[in-house]
């Protein structure tokens, strides 16, 4: 409206200018006093007499002013008239029908606050803000509105109605041509996550464009790393059913760079040479593909001589070079200017702390600056995952450098899980849980869990807290409160308390080391008799137990795997000293997967074994191997062994190993339902309570179905034993919701 009449009082001057000089009077004024107006215009508004342009001039200022609504001007015989509706102040801001979004995350981000005048410019720009922070969430369907309510004479509440609609989620995310990274890491290397069976009951949204194109950059990254530097990614979103997608990378990642030879400058520097001979032996050991983790590790040793002897004219770096088509790693004499770090501004974490960004850095105030420190701190701050992208801006003054680390968090970082199982072991299950990977901004893990099912209830938290110094070491704590029901099988009930800790490391992408202990508080109660295989079991036990676990996983997809090799390596030692019961326990895992690459059939082999023993008299039965059911097809859940009536005593030691083909059910790529044929040999004795401990092989075969859906993967399986004794229980059919095979 102030515009419209603004173009009439334009028009209107410039066919009356023949009118004569007037006085001035203003009408309306509340809160405004003609005094208020005078700093308002550039015209002085003391005088008596006023020319039209001069009035022209007034109304335009007035015009421009965000505290007047409105002008309107009546030309009396004696004087100009200007009516003037002041603007309203905002008395207060109320966001009405959000659920998702929080009023302050809102309010406290819009141009519009308390107690500043009404301005419709700044309403719109604030409900395209409005708009835009709910499609950052997923919510593309949402609605915005504004209206007045009015509070006093001058005063107006501000209120916007939102209606949020049904958000878009990502229930499935897959990866489609993968071969040398296993969708087991990619997973754990994009920000996105699947909002499946863990937590179905979820309102919020996890679809975000801007998310997915930063795992886009990261995957290709990651490749680039390893010497893919043609790899092609590009991502595609089908929708499943309303609202629900599939989040689907392909991924074409073409040759690995293949070094021929490295060229060294002609140094006589001695380290260089110790340099130069292990890089050499790394590489070829490599099978010479280019590896930037193997490259930079030794150059960063190489250029920690140079800092140990302060020396920052120059770094050390490296460069590929092709020359007839065959490529060679240049090492080479990078001069550095001599500028020292003078401070360094943390930009755009409203989540993460300072300190923990600081801590990946390879920059400090007071160092010099190295290019190649700043190459690396990039390349550390994008792998994070809350994270999504980072740049690194740098100014220059004199000797000195100030340096910006600008970063644009993932701030979805946490989920609130609600959710079912069942498998023919332990029946129907339910989790309630509480995840974050960067709690309260710290970088570090919090998961907490309340798990129950037929056997056993447990409620665990557990804290991954990542060093300041090495964020491929990480520290695990937790505790933990165990209720179980084990009368049907070992013939007592048990209660136990425990807390741990353990020191973990990524050696690299597939190899993971950990190492570390836990306490349990242990009551077991309600033996079904006094037979010696439940009294060593019944009372309270305080429990030491120190693990090793080296695993090696190079596999294509979590839930089925059809290329790639698992290895694990788990070894417990509680002992004699501190453990009123004292044992060892070794588990080794080896799974094999060869895939066709003609079709989307594969081969596979799947060996256990396990060795266990008592430290101090009989191992008691709960800490004795079990087998039979999901780790046994064909046989009942512990129905494999040794029993008394009605009482497990499983065995000191195990083996299985199952042999299978598997492939689409109905040989077409966007078939869900997967199939396995398998046969599988395996025992299970030397129980220390049991009179017959020989060896005596099992043997069953039979056929699988996993139905991979948009929320979780269903797995029926039908096995026949053809080998077996006659204290084993079978059980052909098998189901179970939450696992595949």
């Amino acid at each position: 409206m102030k515009l419209i009449n603004l173009f009439f009082f334009t028009l209107f001057f410039s066919y009356t200018g023949f009118v004569n000089s007037k006085d001035i009077n203003f009408s309306g004024l509340k809160k405004l006093s003609v005094q208020d107006l005078s700093a308002l215009v550039s015209i002085d508004l003391s005088k008596n007499n006023y020319s039209l342009d001069e009035i022209n001039t007034i109304i335009t200022d007035l015009f421009n002013s965000e505290i007047i609504k409105d002008v309107n001007l009546n030309i009396l015989e004696d004087k100009y008239l200007i009516l003037i509706e002041e603007a309203m102040l905002i008395n207060n801001i109320y966001i009405n029908g959000n659920i998702q979004i929080k009023d302050n995350d809102l309010i406290n981000n819009l141009i519009s606050k308390p107690n500043n005048f009404i301005n419709n410019n700044n309403i719109k720009k604030d409900i395209n803000f409005i708009r835009q922070i709910y499609s950052s969430t997923g919510y593309n369907n949402v609605s915005v509105t504004s209206t007045y309510e009015k509070y006093s004479d001058n005063k107006v509440n501000l209120i916007f109605d939102i209606y949020e609609g049904d958000p878009n989620q990502i229930t499935k995310i897959n990866f489609i041509g993968n071969n040398y990274f296993s969708e087991r890491y990619l997973i754990n290397l994009i920000s996105s996550r699947e909002l499946g069976f863990l937590n179905f009951f979820t309102s919020g949204s996890n679809f975000n464009i801007e998310i997915f194109n930063y795992d886009q950059i990261k995957i290709i990254s990651k490749y680039k790393e390893k010497g893919f530097f043609n790899t092609n990614i590009s991502y595609k979103l089908n929708e499943i059913s309303k609202s629900k997608f599939e989040l689907v990378y392909y991924i074409d990642e073409n040759d690995r760079l293949l070094i021929s030879k490295i060229l060294p400058d002609n140094f006589d520097d001695l380290k260089y040479q110790e340099f130069y001979s292990e890089l050499n032996k790394k590489i070829i050991n490599n099978d010479s593909f280019y590896d930037q983790e193997i490259i930079e590790k030794e150059i960063d040793k190489l250029n920690q001589t140079l800092i140990d002897k302060n020396i920052n004219s120059y770094s050390y770096q490296y460069s590929i070079l092709e020359e007839d088509g065959e490529y060679f790693l240049s090492i080479f004499k990078n001069p550095e200017k001599q500028l020292l770090i003078n401070q360094i501004n943390i930009m755009g974490n409203t989540i993460t702390q300072d300190k923990v960004l600081r801590s990946k850095l390879y920059l400090e105030p007071g160092n010099y600056f190295l290019d190649y420190n700043k190459t690396k701190s990039l390349q550390k701050l994008n792998r994070l995952r809350y994270i999504n992208s980072v740049k690194i801006n740098d100014f220059q003054d004199n000797n000195k450098i100030d340096l910006d680390v600008i970063v644009e968090e993932n701030k979805k970082t946490g989920n609130l899980i609600f959710a079912g199982s069942f498998t023919g072991d332990v029946g129907f299950g339910l989790t309630l849980g509480l995840n974050d990977y960067n709690f309260i901004g710290s970088g570090n893990e919090l998961n907490s869990s309340f798990t129950t099912n037929s056997e056993r209830t447990n409620f665990n938290i557990n804290y991954k807290q990542y060093p300041i110094n090495n964020s491929n070491l990480y520290n695990n704590y937790f505790i933990s409160n165990t209720t179980s029901d084990l009368t049907d099988s070992f013939g007592f009930k048990s209660d136990k308390i425990g807390a741990g800790y353990s020191i973990g490391y990524d050696y690299s992408d597939k190899v993971n080391i950990s190492f570390g202990f836990d306490y349990e508080s242990i009551r077991n109660y309600s033996g079904l008799n006094s037979n010696s295989y439940i009294q060593d079991n019944i009372g309270n036990f305080n429990q030491f137990t120190f693990n090793y676990l080296l695993s090696f996983d190079s596999t294509n997809d979590i839930f089925y795997p059809t290329e790639g090799t698992k290895n694990n390596i788990k070894f417990e030692l509680s002992p004699a000293v501190i453990s009123e019961n004292p044992y060892y326990k070794l588990t080794l895992i080896n799974d094999l997967y060869l895939g066709n690459s003609k079709n989307d059939n594969f081969f596979f082999l799947s060996n256990r074994f396990g060795l266990a023993n008592s430290l101090d008299g009989n191992l008691k039965t709960i800490n004795a191997f079990s087998l039979g059911g999901m780790n046994f097809k064909g046989f009942d859940y512990r129905g494999i062994g040794s029993r008394d009536s009605s009482i497990y005593l499983g065995g000191n030691n195990f083996y299985t190993s199952t042999l299978g083909y598997g492939g689409k059910f109905l040989f077409d790529k966007s078939d869900n339902i997967n199939y396995r044929t398998f046969i599988t040999s395996g025992s299970i004795w030397g129980s220390d309570y049991a009179t017959n401990n020989s060896f005596k092989n099992r043997l069953s075969a039979g056929i699988s179905l996993d139905i991979m859906t948009a929320v979780l993967p269903i797995s029926l399986s039908y096995a026949i034993p053809i080998q077996k004794e006659d204290e084993d229980k079978d059980r052909r059919f098998n189901f179970s919701i939450g696992t595949s095979f």
